[in-house]
């Protein structure tokens, strides 16, 4: 067991001896950041951006159905939760179980479904792996959900070994929405803890998912047979509370630290606090002082306190203990490349080179009722632009030079992402070895920021708030 005691010390030290390399990016325009830009809620997990994508009337992303024999991933938006947080910035309603609201939801993503089936010739789709998240899905009722699982248990088929996740928070999940999800395949479980202080979870709007709660969620999804839990954290994160800037200090790092270990966590998402201009933090964005040192020491703290309870990290940000907890969805995704069939409104997707998202709101349902798929905006990407998607996505999973040169026909050395690879390697924040392209520990803490740099000239993102520098 571990106390972590003297951690703080040893992360400030091992910042220091690293202090040069944050120098050498800060010089390519890499640190981290309170924004990320001016249109985005999120860090990167489209490429390119939503917001780059062209709106279109009547979707073709899904008209070739030999698009579907390939590798997929599936992801179901569920849009709802019982409380907004104050850094979310998805879509999402705060409405119970009973809001008719859900049901109206529930109608239409199953009219979708049978959309997409049909497109497919009414086929079952083979899929790698399901995603069922949100919004908070375990909000659903037991009715409700089952009639989602249905859904999806009739339309696709989940391969052998395939892992199926669905997403809840501690108030919401229990034993028994937990061995219903796993009578139709469920095997892995995700919930949003965010952090195990009360208080700290009270500034974040989540003070009905507290510490106890959080206990007990655990101990109801194993009781019910699930061992492969996932729980999300946020790291760094600033709000405020009763007109008072409250900022996560070490001591929040370190119970974090303490839970995990105490819960004998097997897979544990670390997501960096941005301030998104959807949430209900960013009109207070101004008086948080974001300070990037103090951003740094946090990620350090929590990166060495997760290497000495035996953990690795795989993509960047989702520590795991055994290859057996490995998040094979987002592997899947950003590693390989496959498909994303994404159901439900806002979700975004990715099919034969296309990105795409689905419409929300009263376009949603508009569409599904004149028959059309939801998609409302698209973009096919070149092969120049499906290569940079490769180097953006790979920055986290890390990219194999002979895979690479195998699927797009060369060297990734001789692809107009050379300088960037050159320079970022000079800088220290990634090493190109004769095998694999990868981010170095020092590269890991700035992840997000180094995978902008291979975005191409017409999609790069535009900061809105300039941080202050790191000190000399």
């Amino acid at each position: 067991m571990f106390d972590f005691v003297g951690l703080h010390e040893q992360a400030k030290e091992k910042l220091q001896a690293l202090h040069p390399a944050f120098l050498r990016l800060r010089d390519q325009g890499i640190q981290k950041q309170m924004l990320i830009g001016d249109r985005d809620s999120q860090t990167v997990v489209t490429y390119p951006p939503s917001h780059k994508q062209h709106a279109v009337v009547e979707t073709d992303v899904y008209s070739n159905p030999l698009h579907l024999r390939k590798r997929n991933t599936l992801y179901l938006h569920v849009p709802f939760c019982d409380k907004i947080c104050q850094y979310c910035a998805y879509q999402r309603t705060a409405k119970g179980p009973e809001d008719p609201r859900i049901d109206h939801y529930v109608d239409l993503v199953q009219k979708e479904t049978q959309l997409l089936a049909s497109a497919n010739h009414k086929e079952k789709i083979q899929v790698e792996s399901i995603y069922i998240g949100g919004g908070t899905p375990t909000i659903l009722s037991e009715q409700n959900l089952e009639k989602l699982l249905q859904m999806l248990d009739k339309h696709f088929e989940l391969v052998a070994g395939g892992e199926f996740s669905l997403e809840g928070s501690p108030a919401t999940i229990t034993e028994g929405k937990v061995r219903q999800a796993m009578q139709y395949g469920v095997n892995r479980i995700s919930i949003g803890v965010e952090a195990f202080d009360d208080h700290m979870l009270k500034v974040m709007g989540r003070e009905v998912d507290n510490r106890e709660r959080v206990f007990a969620a655990l101990a109801a999804i194993r009781s019910a047979g699930i061992s492969n839990i996932d729980i999300d954290l946020i790291r760094g994160f600033t709000g405020f509370y009763r007109n008072q800037i409250v900022r996560q200090t070490p001591q929040d790092v370190v119970t974090d630290l303490l839970g995990i270990q105490e819960l004998e966590i097997p897979s544990v998402t670390s997501y960096q606090h941005i301030v998104k201009p959807k949430s209900l933090g960013y009109k207070k964005r101004q008086k948080f002082n974001f300070i990037p040192e103090e951003k740094l020491l946090l990620h350090m703290m929590f990166n060495m306190g997760m290497e000495q309870m035996g953990y690795q990290q795989h993509p960047i940000d989702f520590h795991h203990k055994t290859q057996e907890h490995v998040y094979k969805h987002q592997v899947y995704k950003w590693g390989d490349m496959t498909n994303q069939i994404a159901l439900g409104p806002s979700a975004y997707g990715y099919l034969n080179d296309t990105q795409f998202t689905n419409h929300f709101g009263a376009d949603y349902e508009a569409a599904i009722q004149q028959g059309k798929l939801p998609v409302a905006s698209q973009l096919k990407l070149s092969k120049e632009e499906v290569m940079r998607r490769k180097f953006v996505f790979g920055m986290k999973t890390g990219v194999s030079r002979a895979e690479f040169e195998q699927h797009y026909g060369i060297n990734p050395l001789e692809t107009s992402a050379r300088d960037t690879l050159h320079t970022l390697e000079e800088a220290g924040g990634l090493e190109i070895t004769p095998s694999h392209i990868r981010l170095t520990e020092v590269g890991r803490l700035f992840a997000d920021w180094i995978q902008m740099c291979f975005y191409s000239d017409a999609h790069q993102r535009t900061p809105q708030d300039t941080p202050p520098p790191l000190s000399n």
